[in-house]
């Protein structure tokens, strides 16, 4: 019998059912990727996830997951602060498609199993993602074992940095600190 636990829900599948296994090297793999195949993708990695918009766009992110929370300073009028406990791969592929569609806001959310913690940030027309440590407000930019910052990252901090700018202007901040 294989039991799979999803939040409060527990679903209980008969052996059966799962894939037979019989290399004790894959047995782990086959037996952890398996509800996920048989929950098409439905689960994936939860993280928090954060981000402020335009409040005419908040909308728009609640159907992502986001629920509008109260921000820690007062904000610009017509500005929202959402938030999602339970960001499903931090929402990044989902903000990018937002960019694109011109959506103005500037996000982050925690680091996953397989991925490191992001700034991301659209000004309706550049969209730009960086890692980031998870407590660090800022971007975080690879030094190699040369001690030679490296000049891709470095290079992608400068963009992301100039959209939250951009991004900025155009959600009505005017003093320095978020």
């Amino acid at each position: 019998m294989v039991v799979l636990c999803i939040g409060a829900n527990v679903i209980i599948v008969r052996r059966s059912l799962a894939p037979q296994i019989n290399h004790k090297k894959t047995a782990t793999a086959a037996v952890c990727s398996w509800p996920f195949r048989f929950l098409r993708g439905a689960m994936g990695d939860r993280v928090y996830a954060e981000v402020i918009c335009r409040a005419e766009d908040a909308e728009v992110f609640e159907d992502l997951g986001f629920g509008e929370q109260e921000y820690w300073k007062e904000l610009p009028a017509g500005v929202s602060f959402l938030v999602d406990e339970e960001a499903n791969y931090g929402h990044s592929s989902s903000l990018r498609e937002l960019a694109e569609r011109g959506c103005v806001f500037i996000a982050r959310h925690d680091a996953g199993g397989d991925y490191d913690a992001a700034r991301l940030v659209s000004d309706g027309t550049t969209f730009s993602e960086v890692d980031a440590m998870v407590h660090e407000s800022r971007p975080c930019v690879a030094v190699n074992a040369n001690g030679v910052v490296d000049k891709k990252q470095l290079q992608a901090v400068r963009k992301y940095w100039r959209a939250v700018a951009r991004a900025r202007q155009k959600l009505g901040f005017v003093d320095e600190e978020m």
